[in-house]
């Protein structure tokens, strides 16, 4: 009777060492789970930053084109008279 008592007390043993090992694993493996979840969204964050920052940079490296257009028509119409100036000097001479 006694091996049958101890047979038993071992298999509870087993059981609750197996149910204490299965629940420390489901509890591992929902923290990582946790934890790879935390990182994707760290990550579409910081992706998502970086794509808003590079639309500002857009915006703005167009502004400044449009801005230097009209410098670049301006200095291209002082060379052009520059230029002509010189000639009518060197015609003259």
């Amino acid at each position: 009777m006694s091996q049958i008592n101890g047979f038993f007390v071992e298999k509870l043993k087993f059981r609750s060492f197996n149910k204490v090992a299965t629940e420390g694993t489901r509890s591992i493996d929902e923290k990582l789970d946790e934890h790879a979840r935390s990182l994707e969204e760290d990550y579409k964050n910081r992706i998502d930053e970086l794509n808003r920052r590079v639309e500002n940079l857009l915006r703005e490296n167009n502004r400044y084109k449009s801005e230097m257009s009209p410098l670049k028509d301006k200095y291209r119409d002082l060379e052009n008279e520059y230029n002509s100036v010189l000639r009518k000097l060197e015609e003259r001479v």
